[in-house]
């Protein structure tokens, strides 16, 4: 199956008067896209690899379905970015087209207005590829390459595929449910995993999204209280801007992950009867691969849930082995699926069961939990110290407003957690607040106040920042 046009030109037949994007229907999209894909051969050229820049927008979508229907493969650039870091990706792919949003380089403007022939109703109409042709399409083939930043802060570059994307959006289905009239709020960006797959698994359904630009508070809480949209992904920074503002909602379903979610934010969800799926996932596995209906079992708030379809997830304890006091086994999250990329650009394919770097156990009820990031984990005088289980306990403090554990060398103990935190709590109250709760090794060393941390697009606290030298001690 091929996501794009086949399912586009399937929908405009049989429910062409339903909306798509925003306020486009589905036979709206599809005419404009075809109109697109002509306007877009006329800048690629015989060029297998282009890349795009841009924040959310209805064109950013257009032109992500188009790119996948002509099958050239798209490095999806964050829009973060400065000059210097878009042409040290680019130059590393040898990209020579890039399309942006603004006028840096191809405008979406000047595609969007090219003049092209008016052609006949056979050349307008780009019938989908036939069924006899699609047996022997190239599922392998990459249609987007997105770029991760390794540990020593070098990107590494996903490719991602049509199988890929068809594996996870069918699993996504069976584990999210359906609805005819569901409506997906599209807040995070689509140049990350978690919000291109919200368009995809959209397309793939037959369903609605409404897309905002960035993540609002006022129009995201306007939408969920006036029951506009029914379906949300978010990361839970997002969900903590807005936890105490949601009154009534229709909300199927709010897909949360990305980071750690502490229990107390889970808490006050289920209070408003909002239906939390938690999941795991990553850029590499082309977004979730773990997830659950928290409100269907609250008594596994702390897990991360269950492997999808297509999924099959392994402790591996070869290089780490620890016996969690619940008495599991603890190890390497490894993964094996279809979802998952076939290795990184210009590395060894992957073979078996990729390594995630997170440590983590299954319970006897196949939940899987996740204790940290490996990169995470604070070894001090032989002791194992989790920041997550740190930060979890701080969060569940009305008063803490954001916080993050990090490692710092120690003479004596080799390594030491200490704490950043935003707060309006004394560094005595912090202390008192965690020794009612914790072991003394797993006590912050030292306490720095800021008025907020560094974070990423989607609002992802950045620990990488906080463990580098830019960052001056307000307070310790």
């Amino acid at each position: 199956m091929v996501i794009t046009m086949n399912q586009l030109y399937k929908y405009s037949q049989t429910i062409p008067n339903k909306i798509f994007i925003n306020s486009l229907t589905y036979k709206q999209v599809y005419i404009k896209t075809n109109e697109l894909i002509i306007k877009l051969k006329k800048y690629i050229g015989d060029n297998k690899r282009v890349a795009i820049i841009s924040n959310n927008s209805v064109e950013f979508a257009m032109m992500l379905l188009a790119l996948m229907n002509l099958e050239v493969e798209t490095l999806l650039l964050n829009s973060m970015l400065k000059n210097n870091e878009i042409k040290e990706q680019i130059d590393e792919l040898d990209i020579t087209v890039v399309f942006s949003s603004d006028n840096r380089y191809i405008s979406f403007k000047e595609v969007f207005g090219t003049h092209i022939n008016e052609p006949n109703e056979k050349e307008t109409i780009i019938i989908p590829i036939d069924s006899n042709k699609n047996k022997n399409h190239n599922n392998d083939k990459v249609l987007f390459i997105m770029n991760t930043s390794a540990t020593t802060g070098r990107f590494k570059s996903v490719p991602i595929t049509i199988n890929q994307i068809t594996s996870h959006v069918q699993a996504s289905k069976q584990s999210l449910g359906y609805c005819p009239d569901d409506n997906w709020l599209l807040v995070l960006p689509m140049f990350h995993v978690g919000g291109l797959m919200v368009l995809l698994r959209s397309l793939y359904n037959g369903t609605r999204i409404t897309i905002l630009e960035s993540f609002d508070e006022e129009k995201v809480i306007y939408l969920i209280n006036n029951n506009k949209i029914n379906m949300v992904s978010m990361v839970p920074t997002m969900l903590r801007r807005i936890i105490d503002k949601i009154e009534e909602h229709n909300l199927r379903v709010m897909l949360l992950g990305g980071e750690f979610i502490e229990d107390d934010l889970i808490n006050k969800s289920t209070k408003l009867n909002i239906p939390i799926y938690k999941s795991y996932g990553m850029t590499e596995t082309t977004s979730q691969v773990v997830n659950f209906n928290v409100m269907d079992n609250l008594e596994k708030i702390k897990s991360v849930g269950k492997p999808m379809k297509y999924v099959d997830i392994k402790i591996n304890t070869d290089k780490f082995l620890e016996h969690t006091k619940d008495g599991y086994i603890a190890g390497e999250i490894t993964i094996k699926s279809p979802m998952l990329m076939k290795g990184y650009l210009h590395k060894n394919r992957l073979s078996g069961y990729f390594s995630t770097g997170d440590i983590g156990y299954f319970d006897d009820d196949g939940f899987l939990y996740i204790l940290d990031r490996r990169s995470n984990l604070i070894i001090s005088g032989g002791e194992n110290i989790y920041p997550l289980e740190i930060e979890n306990i701080l969060y569940n403090n009305p008063y803490v407003n954001e916080c993050a554990v990090i490692s710092k060398k120690d003479s004596k103990w080799g390594n030491v957690p200490i704490l950043y935190i935003v707060t309006e709590l004394s560094r005595e109250d912090i202390l008192k607040y965690l020794k009612s709760q914790l072991a003394n090794y797993k006590i912050p060393k030292e306490i720095i106040f800021r008025d907020s941390l560094p974070k990423n697009y989607t609002g992802k606290i950045m620990k990488k920042a906080l463990r580098s030298c830019e960052y001056e001690d307000k307070e310790s």
